[in-house]
């Protein structure tokens, strides 16, 4: 598809990111409650946290958003994690004790990254643009933002079931390294592959 176009997000993508973002984390408002569309919105418009529009790339297929992906390097993780807690504790407010050990055993999935790393937190792509080689340039593009931080690999999760994506990051060069499960209630549990690609 040659009229597919990428590009830094800006903060007026807000709503799409956090559509495109719950496409991507279907288990989203299980974990963070029924108003995540909005938490999302108000951390991508926010700078230095790892929801931010600083750290997203969108896709447009004539000038419409068609995909997005987000993701950031070792030290960026690194510097931004605490930010990213203290924000979405304000925006949860009280609903956020009674999701702490959810959210807690999330967040530990991702661990810390090493040195060299750079982790993509979530690729999207809206249903109508799919295998239009959206989802490709994507990744060719933070793919391009790895090399410029010095990244030597690029590390993601992916759900075990969805396995579209999985095939999609095979084509492009990702390998599974592991699995790990997380329990976020009684009846939902979450199981992925941790995927990984050398640069």
């Amino acid at each position: 598809m040659n009229n597919v176009s990428i590009r830094n997000a800006s903060q007026d993508d807000a709503r799409d990111f956090a559509e495109l973002m719950i496409i991507s984390a279907p288990y989203f408002p299980i974990l963070f409650g029924e108003k995540i569309r909005t938490i999302l919105q108000h951390l991508f418009f926010e700078r230095h946290n790892l929801f931010s529009f600083e750290h997203a790339y969108f896709a447009d297929v004539d000038r419409r958003p068609a995909g997005m992906i987000l993701g950031y390097d070792w030290k960026t993780k690194k510097e931004e994690s605490l930010v990213t807690g203290t924000l979405l504790f304000a925006e949860m407010k009280g609903s956020l004790l009674k999701r702490l050990p959810q959210l807690t055993k999330f967040s530990k999935t991702v661990g810390p990254l090493s040195e060299n790393d750079f982790y993509i937190s979530n690729v999207a792509t809206y249903p109508q643009y799919r295998g239009k080689g959206v989802g490709t340039k994507l990744m060719a593009e933070i793919e391009k933002k790895a090399r410029e931080k010095e990244a030597k690999r690029i590390l993601l999760e992916v759900e075990k079931e969805n396995v579209d994506a999985i095939t999609f990051y095979g084509k492009v060069g990702y390998r599974v390294i592991g699995d790990f499960s997380i329990k976020l209630t009684e009846a939902t549990v979450l199981s992925f592959h941790k995927m990984s690609k050398k640069l």
